[in-house]
């Protein structure tokens, strides 16, 4: 999982970093702590808490990778988002019987791609700068970039630990 933990994102890497209860399952969940920045591991303190967590401290320089290497993805083709959430109720409903499903069922099915077109729309109303030879993405004024910052920060770490697997061992 990679996560900000700059910022807000700090209290959510704590509170990963914390036993759950899931009352509804009956299930204990372990704590999670970084594989990546030793001071952050050890910002949890249990010694069974799962090496998960990519942390992000984003700096001008890593936030211009990590837009690049997205930029990248999809000018070379090596990522492929669902279709638009339209397109993809058209597709549930010619093979999955999505008509005979429970409104329930039919929102889960439909997830992926009405946060797909959340995604798209996101990203068309981002902006990018070239500040100090570095590119910096913000939203417009009352606009958000969190799925971007998710698919990026989770690109960004697909991609090092592809780098990792093609070393020679």
């Amino acid at each position: 999982i990679s996560i900000d933990a700059g910022g807000v994102g700090l209290s959510v890497v704590d509170s990963l970093g914390e036993y759950t209860y899931d009352a509804e399952l009956d299930i204990t969940y372990p704590p999670m702590k970084s594989f990546n920045d030793e001071r952050m591991a050890e910002r949890c303190g249990y010694s069974d808490a799962l090496p998960v967590l990519y942390t992000i401290k984003a700096t001008k320089e890593l936030n211009h990778d990590i837009a690049l290497t997205l930029k990248n993805a999809f000018q070379k083709k090596t990522i492929q988002l669902p279709v638009h959430d339209l397109d993809g109720k058209d597709h549930l409903i010619d093979k999955k019987d999505f008509l005979k499903k429970d409104s329930e069922t039919q929102a889960r099915m439909l997830l992926p791609y009405t946060q797909t077109t959340a995604l798209q729309n996101e990203l068309i109303n981002l902006e990018a700068r070239l500040y100090k030879g570095y590119i910096r993405v913000f939203e417009k004024s009352g606009k958000r970039k969190d799925r971007y910052s998710s698919l990026a920060y989770n690109l960004f770490l697909f991609k090092q630990l592809e780098k990792d697997l093609k070393k020679p061992e």
